[in-house]
Formats: C-alpha cells, structure tokens, sequence
C-alpha cells in the first residue's frame, strides 16, 4: 500500500484497501482454526502420533477449502458488484478483488502448513518461507505497481501468498511426510469421521 500510494492517487490507494479487506475475510476462518488445531498439532506431535497428526492436518485442510469456496465464490464471479456495496467509484476495484480472492483461496486450500511446521520443530524453516515470499512481494510490487497500479499491487500480492503457503506445504511434505491436501481429507469429512 506505501509504495501503490507513491505511484497512484489516494483513490486508487483506497479501493485496492477495501478489496484486500474484503479479501481477507477468509483469514477469519483460518486464525479461529489455527487458535484451535495449532496446540494440537504440537502435541501429537510430542506424543509421536504422526497418524494422527497427518489426520488432523488434512481434514481441518479439506474443512477450510471447503469453508472458503462459498466465501470466495462470489469475489470470484462478482467482484465488481460486491466491490460496488461501498459505492459506485469501488467498482473498479473489482479485478483486484478478484485477484485477492485467488490469493487467499490458495492460503485456505493449503491449509494450516505455517502452524503445522512451527509447532512441530520447523520453524526456521517456515521463517524462511516468509522471508522468501517477502521478498517476491517486495520484488514484483516494485516491478509492477508503478507500470500497473493497484492490478500490479494485487499480482504482486496474490502471488507472494501463494509462494509463501505452497512453499510451506512443500516443506510440510519434506519434512513430515504430510500431503495436506487430500481426498483421503475430503472423504472423511463427508463421512463425518475422523
């Protein structure tokens, strides 16, 4: 946002702030469920119970992509109309808000990965995920907002998100032999077990 408010006006500034906002709505779900599962996955995996931890990750993964379908849905296919509720200049707000929505889609459908890795002893490598995906952030923001505006802001964005959750996801795999998004997941919560 400091560097879109050096190229553009402050309206542009604006509508790129209320679509990220609206964009972010998904994280609700995702810091309730992390509040919940991240103690959890540090004792599962204290107790050396990998089934379960493996278990654990990928029905609360299957559970938030499930979540975040129906909310971001409609920032998908309808940007425009929902960026439009905070009046009739937001409209074009509306492919950023498009773009976001992807980015955070990719945040839920991977799940709880960044917690998955700290509580289980990996947190350096998760700290490198951030700074990675920080640094994809900075470099694409600068490369595209000042030719783009706030479309390059939300590129730039959307994918340091989805570097910085399929990085992680990648390092989940490596280093506890989890797939975090799997039907094995989906199937179960259709079933209602565990």
């Amino acid at each position: 946002i400091v560097l879109l408010g050096a190229f553009v006006d402050s309206t542009s500034v604006g509508i790129y702030g209320a679509a990220k906002r609206v964009a972010t709505l998904t994280s609700l779900i995702l810091v309730a469920v992390n509040i919940i599962v991240a103690p959890r996955f540090a004792a599962l995996h204290a107790q050396g119970e990998h089934d379960a931890l493996r278990t654990l990750a990928q029905n609360v993964t299957a559970l938030m992509a499930l979540l975040a379908v129906p909310i971001l849905l409609p920032f998908v296919l309808a940007p425009g109309w929902i960026m439009r509720l905070f009046g009739p200049e937001f409209s074009s707000g509306g492919v950023v808000l498009a773009i976001l929505a992807l980015g955070q889609f990719v945040n839920m459908a991977t799940g709880s990965v960044g917690y998955l890795l700290m509580m289980t002893g990996h947190e350096k490598a998760m700290r490198n995920t951030v700074l990675v995906s920080t640094a994809v952030l900075i470099l694409l923001s600068v490369l595209l907002v000042p030719h783009f505006g706030m479309l390059g802001a939300a590129i730039a964005t959307m994918v340091s998100m989805m570097v910085q959750n399929i990085m992680a996801a990648v390092l989940v795999y490596r280093k506890l032999s989890i797939i975090v998004l799997s039907l094995g997941g989906f199937k179960k919560l259709a079933r209602g077990t565990d």
